[in-house]
């Protein structure tokens, strides 16, 4: 009962003194400047296309500046009770200063924490992308579905993806990958932070309003910097066909803003004839929803929702197309090797149904690199880059095609003006974080792993790669906190092991320890990859025997992995000068890899 009464006195006289220096005013007053400010800058922010941070500094100074201003007040109130008598706060001004400050300066201090500018995924391109966008880029936002019914939510997303595909077969124009457009779906985020992120000039939005066997699709295209629509048009359409519908009005949409963005009129045709129910439909887009989150896991969901839309609708060629993706993704970059064979026909199937898709184009590559038909790879890479060149999908392939083929410098730009493109892919950060390591460019490859984890942060070979970047870069420290945070990842995939814990071990001298990493992920590997991996850390232990036992297996494997290991930055000159390994690499299938690299050499115009 004491200490309640003591706290009501102390509260009283807190108040008492707050009212007697005017404190209440001040605060009040400052608050309504902020307030005004922070409006301004706001509209501000809106009109210019200022940085966003630039709105969120002027909000954390606002508000961590009002114990300042208390502050303030306060000194001006002792001075003027004291005047000629020198600055002599009476006990009371202690008082308060002792009750007050410390609860404005932690409050204020929270506040700043709390609300201080982070990066997001949706502000990562805007940060690393600089310079003015080009005036013929265009991004394609996921159109709304203003009737509410779910069941043609499908159609709203749908028609968005029909457009990006249908304006992507306009080489003139750059377009924004999808991956990185529907990212913003569902989040209130201003045109001018969405361009800017996607590092496009232009930005095409739609709605979709189904009544009755009626639909109406209404489309803006406008202007990010000056925010000026700059051409709108809407479309009643009967719903008897809706995905003839979808097409015909992707085509006439394309070919209206081709006009508009490059001064010329572009024939687009409609897509092929699609056969799909809406059920089916919805299983194909929840399937792309998985396959875009670049996690094992996620690509066997999105390969079981493919291949149930591949049983319902037998001759939907994109249905074909994602699911021998999906199969590829799990043999090429998860060591499932008996992947390959069912991502073939797959892919095959949607080759006779749709033989201009460019993602379909792209598996045929993967699948006859992984088949050492290096030539094959390159005639399916020529195939897309004759339909569109500047397509986010093509750089992606011809990427890849130089990595197989060892030309790195090809390899990087290549998939530097992909991600420009496609700027919220985890994949393709991930892949230039790869090659600066490979370059020995510690900290450019650590920014790449940090963007890449920032679009995906639970991702655990992008957390795996940062660790062996950081232990390169001597941080051994941070090396162990990723590490620690991986743990249960390693014991559920041992083959990584061989990765940053072995790296670790060895930068600390414990040889031993990293030897018994490596038996243990020797022990444990199943045919389906992996073996030039475990072929290279026994490289590194300087154990050429067992490396090259390994690199036996790689080779039976036909793991692309192996034609890579002579470029290797940590690679021993012991290896090369190896008769066994000397032998290994004289062998016809190897012979036919370099003979090839001439052909591809001309087709990715590498300069001699």
């Amino acid at each position: 009962m004491l200490d309640c009464t003591r706290g009501a006195l102390i509260m009283r006289y807190l108040l008492d003194n707050i009212r007697d220096r005017k404190f209440d005013r001040v605060a009040v007053g400052y608050t309504v400047a902020a307030w005004a400010v922070i409006q301004a800058t706001s509209v501000g922010a809106s009109a210019f296309a200022w940085p966003m941070w630039v709105l969120q500094a002027v909000i954390v100074a606002g508000v961590g500046g009002l114990p300042i201003v208390l502050l303030g007040a306060w000194t001006l109130g002792v001075r003027r009770n004291t005047e000629g008598h020198g600055f002599r706060p009476s006990r009371a001004d202690w008082h308060m200063l002792g009750l007050m400050g410390p609860f404005l300066l932690v409050a204020s201090a929270a506040f700043i924490f709390v609300f201080w500018p982070r990066p997001t995924a949706n502000t990562l391109a805007a940060q690393t992308v600089a310079g003015e966008p080009p005036p013929n880029s265009i991004a394609v936002l996921p159109f709304a579905n203003l009737g509410g019914d779910a069941n043609k939510l499908y159609f709203s997303q749908g028609i968005a993806e029909q457009l990006i595909n249908a304006l992507s077969q306009i080489p003139a124009l750059r377009v924004a990958a999808r991956t990185s457009s529907f990212s913003f779906q569902g989040k209130s985020q201003s045109l001018t932070a969405i361009a800017r992120a996607l590092n496009v000039r232009s930005v095409l939005e739609g709605s979709v309003l189904a009544v009755g066997d009626r639909i109406r699709i209404a489309v803006q295209l406008e202007d990010s910097r000056t925010g000026f629509q700059i051409w709108s048009k809407s479309y009643d359409r009967d719903l008897s066909d809706i995905l003839a519908v979808q097409d015909s009005i992707s085509a006439e949409i394309a070919n209206a803003i081709s006009e508009r963005l490059l001064g010329k009129k572009t024939i687009v045709s409609a897509a092929a004839a699609r056969t799909i129910d809406p059920e089916s439909y919805r299983m194909f887009l929840q399937g792309r929803f998985y396959a875009a989150r670049d996690d094992e896991a996620d690509y066997r969901r999105a390969a079981s929702l493919f291949q149930r839309v591949t049983l319902r609708a037998p001759n939907y060629a994109d249905g074909f197309a994602e699911y021998g993706n999906a199969l590829n993704a799990l043999a090429a970059d998860y060591g499932d090797s008996s992947a390959f064979a069912a991502s073939e026909r797959a892919t095959r199937r949607a080759l006779a149904l749709d033989g201009r898709n460019l993602r379909v184009l792209h598996t045929m590559m993967v699948v006859s690199i992984s088949k050492w038909d290096w030539l094959g790879a390159a005639d399916w890479f020529r195939r897309s880059r004759a339909i569109n060149p500047n397509s986010s999908v093509t750089l992606h392939s011809q990427s890849v095609l130089a990595s197989a083929m060892n030309f790195p410098q090809q390899d990087f730009e290549a998939e530097k003006k992909a991600a420009d493109l496609d700027p919220l892919s985890f994949i393709k950060h991930f892949n230039l974080a790869v090659w600066y390591f490979e370059q020995a460019r510690f900290d450019d490859a650590a920014k790449a792993a940090r963007d890449a984890l920032l679009l995906q942060p639970s991702n655990a070979a992008g957390s795996d790669l940062l660790c062996t970047i950081q232990v390169a870069r001597h941080k051994l420290s941070e090396a162990h906190r990723i590490a620690a945070s991986l743990a249960t990842g390693y014991s559920s995939n041992p083959d990584w092991r061989a990765g940053c814990p072995m790296d670790i071990a060895l930068a600390e001298g414990r040889k031993a320890d990293a030897r018994k990493i490596v038996d243990e992920v020797a022990r444990a590997y199943s045919p389906g990859g992996g073996a030039t991996a475990i072929g290279s850390a026994y490289r590194r232990l300087g154990d050429l025997d067992r490396a090259m036992l390994w690199y036996e297996r790689a080779y039976s494997a036909r793991e692309r992995e192996l034609l890579q290991v002579p470029q290797d930055r940590r690679q021993s000159p012991a290896l090369l000068a190896n008769p066994r390994w000397k032998a290994l690499w004289k062998r016809q299938p190897i012979r036919d890899w370099e003979e090839a690299r001439h052909e591809v050499r001309a087709i990715l115009n590498v300069g001699t």
